[in-house]
Protein backbone atom coordinates (compact mmCIF):
# COMPACT_ATOMS: atom_id res chain seq x y z
CA UNK A 1 0.00 0.00 0.00
CA UNK A 2 1.41 3.40 -0.63
CA UNK A 3 2.15 6.06 1.71
CA UNK A 4 -0.43 8.40 -0.48
CA UNK A 5 -3.52 5.52 0.64
CA UNK A 6 -2.76 5.80 4.13
CA UNK A 7 -3.18 9.30 4.06
CA UNK A 8 -6.34 9.15 2.50
CA UNK A 9 -7.56 6.39 5.23
CA UNK A 10 -10.22 4.03 2.98
CA UNK A 11 -13.25 3.58 4.93
CA UNK A 12 -13.05 -0.23 6.09
CA UNK A 13 -9.82 -1.13 5.83
CA UNK A 14 -7.21 -3.58 7.43
CA UNK A 15 -3.34 -2.80 7.22
CA UNK A 16 -0.97 -5.99 7.75
CA UNK A 17 2.13 -4.59 8.84
CA UNK A 18 5.07 -6.45 8.65
CA UNK A 19 8.19 -5.17 10.22
CA UNK A 20 10.60 -6.50 6.86
CA UNK A 21 8.09 -5.55 3.89
CA UNK A 22 6.63 -2.80 5.41
CA UNK A 23 9.72 -0.93 6.27
CA UNK A 24 12.10 -2.40 3.36
CA UNK A 25 11.01 -1.34 0.00
CA UNK A 26 12.26 -0.90 -4.00
CA UNK A 27 9.17 1.71 -4.08
CA UNK A 28 9.93 4.54 -1.27
CA UNK A 29 6.66 5.48 -1.83
CA UNK A 30 5.46 2.10 -0.13
CA UNK A 31 7.53 2.40 2.91
CA UNK A 32 5.03 2.49 5.80
CA UNK A 33 5.77 3.38 9.12
CA UNK A 34 4.13 2.26 12.28
CA UNK A 35 4.01 5.96 12.97
CA UNK A 36 2.28 7.17 9.96
CA UNK A 37 -0.56 4.81 10.71
CA UNK A 38 -1.07 6.17 14.08
CA UNK A 39 -0.43 10.19 12.83
CA UNK A 40 -2.86 9.16 9.82
CA UNK A 41 -5.92 8.07 12.54
CA UNK A 42 -5.48 4.48 12.00
CA UNK A 43 -5.97 1.95 14.97
CA UNK A 44 -4.12 -1.03 16.22
CA UNK A 45 -6.73 -4.13 16.47
CA UNK A 46 -5.45 -6.44 19.65
CA UNK A 47 -5.04 -9.75 17.72
CA UNK A 48 -6.30 -12.91 20.30
CA UNK A 49 -2.88 -14.30 20.51
CA UNK A 50 0.75 -13.59 20.64
CA UNK A 51 1.33 -16.86 18.22
CA UNK A 52 -1.18 -15.16 15.48
CA UNK A 53 0.65 -12.26 15.03
CA UNK A 54 4.28 -13.14 15.26
CA UNK A 55 5.83 -9.30 14.86
CA UNK A 56 2.87 -8.51 12.56
CA UNK A 57 0.24 -5.72 13.64
CA UNK A 58 -2.96 -5.05 12.45
CA UNK A 59 -4.39 -1.78 11.77
CA UNK A 60 -8.22 -0.94 10.59
CA UNK A 61 -9.91 2.59 9.37
CA UNK A 62 -13.70 3.25 10.40
CA UNK A 63 -16.24 0.84 8.38
CA UNK A 64 -18.09 2.92 5.58
CA UNK A 65 -21.43 3.14 7.58
CA UNK A 66 -21.89 2.74 10.60
CA UNK A 67 -25.50 0.62 12.36
CA UNK A 68 -26.70 2.91 14.63
CA UNK A 69 -27.77 1.86 18.14
CA UNK A 70 -31.90 1.21 18.63
CA UNK A 71 -33.44 4.58 19.59
CA UNK A 72 -36.12 2.31 22.10
CA UNK A 73 -35.97 -1.70 23.09
CA UNK A 74 -37.65 -3.31 20.14
CA UNK A 75 -41.91 -4.56 20.67
CA UNK A 76 -42.25 -7.83 21.09
CA UNK A 77 -44.59 -9.87 18.54
CA UNK A 78 -47.88 -11.23 19.83
CA UNK A 79 -47.84 -15.24 19.35
CA UNK A 80 -50.89 -16.51 17.46
CA UNK A 81 -53.87 -17.40 19.92
CA UNK A 82 -54.07 -21.47 20.04
CA UNK A 83 -57.17 -22.46 19.40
Amino acid sequence: MKQSVIEQRPAGTLYVWDPMYSLHNADSSRVIRVEALETAGWREMILPSERLSGQWRVFATEPATRIPAPTSAPTPTSAPTPR
